[in-house]
Formats: structure tokens, sequence, C-alpha cells
């Protein structure tokens, strides 16, 4: 998730520059009449700042929340956690899609927290599916970052949704349950109540934007 906020902003130049094929790009894709979108899971950006697109993710919408699925593929062998980034006032945000500097923004009603996690094997796939409730409060999110609401998700056909993906590395004997529950199990170099330490480097290593 720190690798998230660093680079969002290159992130949304690119996808509002895939969505300028076919949308009016002053104002971004139409909303669906059906309260539903499709778009594409990137891998985040190399050195070169390359994106390469890897899976689809949807997210259906109703007046009670939002169900989304992530489907990737291309992806190393281990343990991952999906995590939600909620941007309840996105109109707040300086731009379309939401960015880096908004995350610091009180007025978005940003939050942040845990959705799922899984093991993938050597076909690289993993295909995640889940539910986040109306008021729902998340959880996970490291709070000492300054950065979560605590709101949960306020308005789910209002709300910016982006799902982020992350890597915790090869399975460590006796953790792949918290591997896949917590922020940082398995992982070197953040604080232990994030989860327990391992030999791993745990990064963010796809994503998904969905726009209201």
């Amino acid at each position: 998730m720190f690798r998230y906020t660093r680079i969002l902003l290159l992130i949304s130049l690119c996808v509002v520059g895939l969505a300028a094929c076919d949308d009016d790009p002053a104002t971004g894709p139409a909303p669906s009449a059906h309260n539903e979108s499709t778009n594409p899971i990137f891998f985040f950006p190399d050195a070169s700042g390359t994106m390469v697109e890897s899976g689809t993710s949807t997210l259906k919408r109703d007046a009670d929340g939002v169900t989304a699925t992530f489907e990737a593929s291309d992806l190393p062998e281990g343990a991952y956690t999906l995590w939600w980034v909620v941007w309840n006032n996105p109109s707040a945000c300086a731009g379309i899609p939401c960015l880096e500097p908004d995350l610091f923004n009180s007025a978005t009603n940003v939050d942040l927290g845990y959705a799922t996690g899984a093991v993938v094997g050597t076909d690289g796939k993993c295909n995640m599916s889940v539910r986040l409730d109306k008021t729902e409060l998340l959880a996970g999110f490291p709070l000492e970052l300054g950065i979560a609401s605590g709101n949960g998700l306020i308005d789910p056909l209002t709300a910016e949704v982006h799902l982020v993906l992350r890597s915790h590395g090869e399975v460590v004997e006796n953790l792949e349950e918290e591997m896949i529950r917590t922020f940082n199990a398995g992982c070197v170099g953040m604080a232990p109540q994030w989860g327990t330490p391992g030999p791993n480097e745990c990064f963010d290593i796809q994503f998904a934007i969905h726009q209201p």
C-alpha cells in the first residue's frame, strides 16, 4: 500500500488516457445504467513507467453495498492480500480519478481496509470475490499512517473504489493463514503489529480502479 500511494499519479494518467478512447476525457467513463463496471487490472509500473494489463475486475453496486471480483493472472507463486481503497467523496478529489494527495485530504473521506486474501499456485492465477456492505467498517490497514477515516463505505452508488493486490512473497511455514489476512505477515521492514515478520518483501503488485 505504500507503493500504491507513491505512484497513484502515474496510474491515473494512464487510466484516464485509456478511458479517453471511448469516453469524454473531461468527464471520464459514463456511469453504468446497471451500476456495474468491468475494468482492467494492471501491474504497477516498472522502473521505465510501463504498465502491463493482466486480468479484469468487476464491481457491482447496489443500495446496500458493493461486490467486487478480481481475476488476475501472471502472478508469481505465493501469498497475496487484496485491499479496499474507498473514496466516499470523490468529488473532493483534485481530479479524476482520485490521486495520492487526495489521501491526505479529509474532505475525500477515504477509507482503506482488508478485502480478502489467497495463495497463488504455479498457474499464476488469482480469482477473488468479496462483498463490502454499506457502513461496514474497514479493518487491517495500519491506522498509524493517518490515512484511513474509519467511516467504511458510506454510499455504494457514489463512492470511487480502488482494489490493490499486495504480494507477501513465497508462503512461509506456519504463517500461511496470517499471510493472506494481514498487512505485513511473512515480510520484513515494518512493525510486528501489522503481521508476524518473515524473510520476504511485501509490495503492491496489481490494482484496478472503479469510478462511480
